[in-house]
């Protein structure tokens, strides 16, 4: 699209009258409708401010100010919010001159006397230059007030989630504790007068409340680490972390014989309450999903190069199949197990989503009936 250049604003700057004159007749000749000029440089501060011009064309040698001077204090009154490319036009034809107006601001440089043509294409040049800025700044303020407005929808969000946690938190769980005591007070006082059809129902309701307090739990964990900030964090030996898991699956590594292999780990900059969800997670879950026919074994394992530590927990499980390997991290996405090792679909959505938090990535291979290596990358830096 042809860009029409003649209602841009030039400001030009002289001593000399008949300068001014040449080049007021040379640019209405073309067309151009809007200029203004000025043989005294004390005034050019006051007409750029008003004036706001596309183009300066700028004599160097005048009296009072010169224009290596009016440049300088432009510069320093520059905000930024008017970009004005500036045409130094000059008998001073000497390196040093030039470098000088360079160095202070000036777009261009000409000599006296000048190419009437050469002149005009030089000008062309620097106004499509000060209109091209000029669509970029407005661009630039059209993307700055989307933003505004999507920080806006952002925090509407939070709040809104806010109020989700607040009433999953308690709206939500306060009637699934009643049921639980209710039902429990109903076995307690007449447990003599219900056969045994009506006490297997009343276990069937207690364990789905259960169940279902337990997935608002894990509900509210994910809410939590989509939300979750990490600031500044020291850093944490892992084999610390590594530690207090065994001791919260304690009961669990007990119950299943289960044996924890650890190897050396690094320290690693992330809030301790973080890592240890998420070994948690992935060792509890290597223990839940076990072989019914050998106790489990975890082994976790560490690398680091230059960029990044690479943490890897290897269990001898029952494995996952090739089909759902790729959605193993959706939420709620369960495979095809027994149903007394079916889990809510939500840990590993949880601990991957934590990961990717920390700017890491988690990855899964696995063999059914053979078991699932789940690899943590995390970067140093």
């Amino acid at each position: 699209m042809k860009i029409d250049l003649t209602n841009s604003k030039i400001l030009i700057v002289d001593d000399q009258e008949a300068n001014v004159r040449i080049l007021e007749s040379l640019l209405d000749i073309k067309g151009f409708k809007h200029v203004k000029s000025t043989t005294d440089s004390r005034q050019v501060e006051e007409l750029v401010e008003s004036f706001l011009p596309d183009l300066l064309l700028l004599d160097l040698m005048m009296p009072h100010i010169s224009g290596f001077e009016v440049m300088e204090r432009l510069r320093e009154k520059e905000t930024g919010s008017h970009f004005m490319p500036i045409l130094v036009l000059t008998a001073d034809s000497t390196k040093e001159s030039k470098q000088q107006a360079l160095q202070l601001g000036a777009t261009d440089f000409l000599t006296k006397p000048f190419d009437f043509t050469e002149v005009l294409l030089r000008i062309n040049n620097l106004l499509m230059i000060s209109h091209l800025m000029g669509s970029l700044k407005g661009q630039n303020e059209s993307l700055e007030e989307k933003v505004k407005e999507r920080t806006v929808e952002l925090e509407q969000k939070n709040q809104e989630l806010e109020q989700f946690v607040f009433i999953a938190s308690h709206d939500l769980q306060e009637p699934l504790r009643m049921i639980t005591e209710f039902l429990g007070q109903l076995q307690l006082k007449y447990g003599d007068t219900i056969d045994e059809r009506g006490m297997k129902y009343i276990d069937f309701a207690v364990k789905s409340a259960q169940k279902m307090k337990g997935l608002i739990v894990d509900l509210l964990e994910y809410s939590k680490a989509d939300a979750l900030v990490l600031g500044d964090s020291p850093k944490v030996d892992l084999n610390d972390v590594l530690d207090d898991v065994r001791i919260l699956l304690n009961n669990v590594i007990e119950t299943t014989k289960a044996e924890i292999c650890i190897g050396s780990m690094p320290q690693i900059k992330a809030p301790v309450s973080v890592l240890r969800q998420i070994f948690q997670n992935l060792i509890g879950n290597a223990i839940r999903y076990r072989r019914a026919d050998i106790p489990p074994i975890v082994n976790i394992r560490a690398s680091e190069n230059e960029e990044t530590y690479t943490i890897e927990v290897e269990d001898n499980g029952i494995g996952i199949p090739i089909e759902s390997q790729g959605r193993i991290f959706d939420l709620f996405h369960r495979i095809h197990i027994p149903s007394d090792q079916i889990g809510s679909g939500v840990g590993l959505a949880i601990t991957k989503k934590i990961i990717e938090r920390m700017n890491g990535t988690l990855e899964v291979k696995s063999e059914v009936g053979v078991g699932s290596v789940f690899t943590i990358q995390l970067p140093k830096a």
